[in-house]
Parts: C-alpha cells; sequence; structure tokens
C-alpha cells in the first residue's frame, strides 16, 4: 500500500535526531520509499520522485517545506490540499523508516544527497543518462529505485 508523502515524513520527523533541514528529510524519505520498494516490491509512497539538481526530490514535499530552507524543521504537515494526513503506516512499511532513520539519520544533509549522486544510483541514471541532465523535473521511475534498492539489499 503506497501512503501519502506527508504520512511517511510525519513519522520520520516523529523518528529523526534534531536538525532535520529540508533536503535531509526529502533524502531520508526517498530512501525509506527505495528500501520499500527494493524490500517489499511495494511503493512507499503515492508521489512520483524527480532528479532535481541536488538529487532526488518529492515534489509536494519540498513544496511545503520550502520556506524552511536549511533550517530545523518544526512542525507536521496535518493537511494537504484540504485533507487531512492520515497517521496510519504498517507495521512493515513503519519497520522500514524506522530502520532507514536508524541507519542514516545521524548523516548530514550533504551527506545523504551525496549517497543519492553516486554514479548508478536512479537519480544518478535519471539525471545523467535518461535525459534529466539540466531539466529538473525529469521523473525517477519505482522499477529504476526497485531494481537499485533491490541490488543493495542482496549485496
Amino acid at each position: 500500500m503506497a501512503y501519502n508523502t506527508f504520512t511517511v515524513a510525519n513519522r520520520i520527523i516523529d523518528l529523526a535526531p534534531i536538525n532535520l533541514s529540508l533536503l535531509k528529510l526529502l533524502k531520508l524519505v526517498y530512501i525509506a520509499h527505495g528500501w520499500t520498494l527494493g524490500l517489499t516490491r511495494k511503493s512507499l509512497i503515492n508521489d512520483t520522485v524527480e532528479a532535481w539538481k541536488y538529487g532526488p526530490v518529492i515534489p509536494c514535499l519540498y513544496q511545503a517545506y520550502k520556506e524552511y530552507g536549511d533550517r530545523t524543521i518544526d512542525k507536521k504537515i496535518t493537511t494537504y490540499n484540504g485533507c487531512e494526513i492520515s497517521k496510519y503506516i504498517g507495521q512493515t512499511e513503519n519497520a522500514v523508516i524506522e530502520k532507514v532513520v536508524e541507519k542514516y539519520g545521524d548523516l548530514t544533509a550533504l551527506q545523504l544527497s551525496s549517497l543519492t549522486h553516486l554514479e548508478g544510483t536512479p537519480w544518478y541514471k535519471s539525471w545523467h543518462i535518461l535525459g534529466g541532465k539540466y531539466q529538473q523535473g525529469f521523473p525517477i521511475s519505482n522499477e529504476l529505485i526497485e531494481d537499485h534498492y533491490v541490488r543493495q539489499a542482496t549485496s
């Protein structure tokens, strides 16, 4: 089951250490989505991930928090486009989110961004190979993300 991106982001906000900037939140949501795809073959979020200059971005999440810039995010999104954001996340998906925050939560936003920029990552393939270079907003397919995280899980 794919969840609203803000449901996942809110859970990460609950779990993450202090100093959670927009860039860091974007990368943690993306990484949780990737690991969920890689481990369960199911999408964690119901929004498209796009290749932007500084890595994978979920546009609605960026838009909702862009006012924060590098400052620490201190609020959760409870409604978006007039709809209330659910708090429910399934046990399996929640376990993946918790592991992602445990493993990656202490990294800086720039360290997380660097991880997503490595050669061979879904962002790299979308930005440099599939035509996204200098075309911000190029979609990163779930198939590409899933394949990458399946390989990560088996290596």
